[in-house]
């Protein structure tokens, strides 16, 4: 049998893990920290022995809430904007891809914001993880 192979997740330390929510903050660019973020949570339900620190999962979560708020509050995330955005792309060949970049932009977006809710529930409720964590999952 083959030698598990770690995600790169597991070996990211919590002043990375601060690193990556900072930079997400702050600008665009790093957009795709999200994602790298949000799969810190995903993994701290599952069943592997190299699970993520309660410090790891706690600055994962404050770093994409405060991510996630700031694009409500800016107006740029919400379901209508979704749903527009789906409409775009659906349409074809309108010469128009400025609009296109920015649909796949405003959909990818919304489908991780829908990953962390879904984190969010999958950590509220799993038997494995401390319940004091779960406690502060539920206040965000």
């Amino acid at each position: 049998m083959a030698p598990k192979k770690k995600s790169h997740n597991a070996l990211l330390s919590l002043e990375s893990i601060q690193r990556l929510g900072e930079e997400l903050r702050g600008s665009k660019a790093h957009i795709n920290n999200a994602a790298i973020l949000l799969s810190l949570l995903l993994k701290a339900t599952d069943d592997e022995e190299d699970s993520v620190s309660t410090q790891s999962l706690l600055q994962a979560l404050i770093s994409l809430q405060t991510f996630f708020v700031s694009l409500f509050g800016k107006g740029e995330l919400s379901l209508e904007i979704y749903e527009e955005a789906k409409k775009r792309l659906r349409e074809e060949g309108d010469g128009k891809e400025k609009d296109q970049a920015q649909a796949i932009y405003q959909t990818w977006i919304w489908e991780k914001y829908n990953e962390l809710i879904d984190a969010l529930l999958r950590i509220i409720i799993s038997p494995s993880l401390d319940s004091s964590l779960q406690v502060c999952f539920l206040s965000f």
